[in-house]
């Protein structure tokens, strides 16, 4: 089931968290899948991280170049005390890694915790701010303030706006207020923390035991993003604590009777979207202490922390299939094979360069191939002179990788040279070729010059007194056997 949400702004929000949550309520978000065989990078030692406190507003983080995953950390925020100062509930933490490109944007909304005002806690206050609408439910509010519930803490958010896309990445959901203590304090119901019962958050506890005390709000319960307002409580009893902010806001505790504890909140839920890779989520251990034992301590908001994580660092070899060749001859095939790293196959592009005369525009360009699964080669390259080249493979780098270049290897290029003499060629060097052509007739000494030897004065003169010599002992012996 795909999970990303594009996000227009404005009153659309409320709707599309509305038909995010309704696709999420059976199953709870899961993290997208790590590609097959792939490990899902960690930020290096070292890696400097940049945290966003709260404002009640909008952030934004900006993807600087070579940055090709961010680590990622989205606290929601607690729900509030009541108004004895008994602690409230602990916000949902969701961790998880997104892919992302140089210029990406993130936009961040850091939640308020409830009863968030100006610095300080109102019990019955407002509910924490939170992005994407999903505020913590308001905390309900009583004459004798002993009876006032706290107020539900707001969702964390994270969106990525990539070209003209924005699409919702993860939701921390907010914690349940505390149940207003009136009379019985110590029984007061607990606000739902974020991030227990998984995705759904926790649901509020109940008041004091039995039917005059206020009922736990579910989690996850509200009709929209935003945590409900406590419920009233009635003849003196504590009112209920809100619901949390998130995915889909929690329900509100319910208020007491006759000076009983009213109930907590319940949590608001927590997202991952389908790009977030390996997102996990848990209680946060950002949580209010008891205000007389930190009443100097400020109140505790979500927040989010961001880590960049660099394309991956790999290699490059260039290997020649022909190191010594003619010109003319062919060195090919040229191939490029980029390593894998984390199980991430390399892609992208392989330029082949002759750096002979120097790099840059000094180089000449043989040829580019396309890389697939690690590899990229190019049939054939041929060299005009003769002398020592210097070869490079040049890789583009692609989503997962930096660039990277091979060593250089070098080929050597002779001349060419000319073959042996054919005796039965009429053009040196050239075998299998006509000694004469039909019609024209040769001398001696030319038919004896296409043998390949030189012709020598003195040996003409040899062969023709032997002719002479043997022209005479035929006559003479022809004579004798004349009759008389």
């Amino acid at each position: 089931m795909k999970r990303d949400v594009l996000v227009r702004g404005g009153a659309a929000v409320g709707a599309v968290l509305a038909v995010l949550a309704a696709s999420m309520v059976a199953a709870g978000p899961v993290a997208a899948a790590t590609p097959a065989g792939s490990a899902i990078p960690v930020p290096p030692p070292g890696a400097v991280a940049d945290t966003y406190g709260y404002t009640g507003g909008v952030q934004k983080y900006i993807v600087k170049e070579g940055t090709g995953w961010l680590q990622i950390k989205v606290i929601g925020g607690p729900g509030g005390m009541n108004s004895s100062a008994n602690g409230g509930s602990a916000a949902a933490e969701v961790d998880g890694t997104v892919k992302v490109s140089a210029n990406d944007t993130l936009t961040v909304s850091v939640a308020g915790a409830g009863g968030q005002s100006g610095g300080s806690w109102t019990a019955g206050g407002p509910g924490g701010w939170g992005g994407l609408g999903a505020i913590g439910g308001e905390g309900n509010s009583a004459d004798d303030s002993l009876r006032n519930g706290g107020s539900g803490g707001g969702a964390s958010t994270v969106e990525l706006t990539s070209g003209a896309t924005t699409t919702t990445l993860m939701i921390a959901g907010g914690g349940g207020g505390k149940g207003g203590a009136s009379g019985d304090p110590d029984h007061a119901g607990d606000g739902g923390s974020g991030g227990d019962n998984a995705w759904t958050g926790g649901d509020g506890s109940h008041g004091t035991e039995g039917p005059l005390g206020g009922s736990g709000g579910q989690a996850a319960k509200a009709p929209t993003s935003v945590g409900e307002r406590g419920k009233g409580g009635s003849e003196a009893g504590g009112n209920g604590g809100a619901g949390g902010g998130g995915l889909i806001g929690g329900a509100a505790g319910g208020g007491a009777s006759a000076a009983s504890a009213g109930g907590g909140g319940g949590a608001g839920s927590s997202y991952a979207g389908d790009a977030v890779l390996g997102a996990t989520v848990k209680r946060s251990t950002v949580a209010w202490c008891n205000v007389f034992e930190c009443i100097d301590q400020p109140v505790p908001n979500g927040s989010i922390t961001i880590t960049p994580i660099p394309l991956l660092a790999t290699t490059t070899e260039l290997t020649v299939q022909n190191s010594q060749v003619t010109v003319g001859g062919n060195a090919g095939p040229l191939t490029a094979i980029i390593a894998p790293v984390d199980g991430y196959a390399p892609a992208g592009t392989v330029d082949f360069l002759d750096i002979t005369n120097g790099t840059g525009s000094s180089a000449v360009d043989l040829g580019s191939a396309t890389v697939t699964n690690g590899a990229g080669a190019i049939p054939s390259a041929t060299f005009t002179t003769a002398g020592t080249r210097k070869l490079q493979a040049v890789w583009s780098g692609d989503a997962n990788y930096a660039p990277a270049t091979s060593p250089t290897m070098t080929v050597t290029v002779s001349a060419a040279t000319q073959g042996p003499r054919d005796p039965g060629s009429s053009t040196p060097g050239a075998p299998g070729s006509s000694a004469s052509s039909p019609g024209k007739t040769h001398t001696p000494r030319e038919v004896l010059a296409q043998t390949g030897y030189a012709v020598q004065p003195w040996a003409i003169l040899a062969c023709l007194a032997l002719a002479a010599g043997a022209s005479s002992l035929l006559i003479s012996r022809r004579r004798r056997n004349l009759p008389s």
